[in-house]
């Protein structure tokens, strides 16, 4: 059995968040790195998330860091 996911609304939220205020957590620029570490979760589990199809906003802030 798998375990439940730590997505919710509020880590999308603080996510978004990231991308667009990664100055204040001392990134010069957004990365799944500090994402990941602002988010407190395994950089894995980013991709697992944007990847599984079912959260199509969390792709979508994925992409806006790659770009």
């Amino acid at each position: 059995m798998a375990r439940p996911t730590k997505y919710t609304e509020e880590i999308q939220e603080k996510a978004d968040r990231y991308v667009y205020e990664h100055e204040k957590f001392d990134d010069p620029l957004p990365s799944m790195e500090g994402l990941a570490f602002a988010l407190g979760i395994h950089r894995s589990t980013l991709y697992d998330w944007a990847n599984s199809g079912e959260k199509p906003e969390f792709s979508d802030t994925l992409e806006r860091i790659q770009l």
